[in-house]
């Protein structure tokens, strides 16, 4: 029998390419719970449409679930205001506390939770999966680091220290490809780049630091390693799920400019960054590679290449 498996926050960006993966809901029953009745949602899964912050809501949602694949969360990007960013940080808080409260009334046995590498600490070495705690975040990703941290550690005791559900922490690296957020607004450098370049208004002349690198991971190949998981015996642990490969922000806009072809009308010029130390973001992945095998098979290149025709030709539907 299939084991039935619910997503949270299946019309974000992830959520959207597990809901749509064709493997993936072959191999499990799927109910995709949505904060907002969605316009087009897969037609092989039940559908649950309710605010996880509203304990009302949750009421049976749990029930005859096997696992959890919690994608659920607060965006918060830098545009905010500070008062905006704490606003956000609460609510994201109360959401886990109503979602452990309705949890722990349940039957399930897994639960998978995304997590961020931006609560890791500053190192000049590839980060491995115990050093998360070892200091605080990098000051760049004060607040919304030390807000995952703060919620790994009351999963971890509410979850694996005070009950048998079996917690399973990923810890992805910078995430992109199709369904991504492309409003103007988007967290990552690479998103924001990629829909500049769609804009007929976009410059010239960009600008980019060739020292700043960051572990980029296409998300088709994070799908694939959350289904791994999924099928694999892996119990209680915390993984880094990247590409085990730093990419210098030069080189990434100057191949994005090279895949739309707009190399005689935008130049990349290698620029420091003005008031800011460059930061280097590299993932330790050899401890989810060991578990799961080799889960990163797109390179940047195949992976910006899938993401901007999507972009070009996003009439699809299920991108709305």
């Amino acid at each position: 029998m299939k084991e039935r498996t619910l997503v949270t926050g299946a019309g974000g960006f992830i959520g959207k390419n597990i809901v749509f993966n064709k493997q993936f809901t072959a191999l499990f029953n799927l109910v995709a719970c949505y904060r907002e009745p969605p316009t087009i949602y897969p037609s092989d899964a039940e559908i649950f449409v309710g605010d996880l912050c509203n304990p009302q809501n949750l009421a049976g949602l749990f029930d005859g679930v096997d696992s959890i694949i919690h994608l659920a969360g607060v965006s918060i990007t830098a545009n905010l205001s500070p008062k905006e960013r704490l606003q956000r940080i609460e609510l994201s808080m109360h959401m886990t506390e109503v979602f452990l409260q309705e949890l722990r009334r349940s039957k399930v046995r897994r639960v998978l939770w995304l997590s961020s590498t931006t609560g890791y600490p500053s190192r000049s070495c590839p980060l491995k999966e115990e050093m998360f705690f070892q200091d605080r975040p990098h000051h760049r990703y004060a607040e919304v680091g030390g807000m995952f941290r703060s919620l790994e550690r009351t999963l971890v005791r509410r979850l694996r220290d005070e009950s048998d559900i079996n917690l399973i922490v990923l810890r992805p690296s910078a995430v992109f490809g199709e369904f991504a957020d492309l409003n103007a607004n988007a967290p990552h450098a690479l998103t924001s780049f990629v829909t500049e370049m769609l804009d007929l208004q976009r410059r010239t002349l960009v600008k980019a630091d060739p020292v700043e690198a960051r572990d980029w991971l296409y998300v088709g190949d994070l799908v694939d390693a959350i289904t791994l998981i999924m099928l694999s015996p892996i119990q209680n642990t915390a993984l880094n799920i990247g590409s085990g490969r730093a990419t210098s922000m030069f080189d990434l806009h100057r191949l994005i400019v090279e895949i739309f072809g707009l190399q005689d009308e935008v130049s990349v010029e290698a620029t420091n960054l003005e008031n800011m130390d460059a930061l280097v973001r590299s993932i330790d992945t050899s401890l989810s590679t060991s578990l799961l095998g080799n889960y990163s098979k797109t390179s940047l290149r195949h992976g910006l290449e899938r993401m901007i025709g999507w972009c070009i030709h996003r009439s699809d539907p299920r991108m709305q």
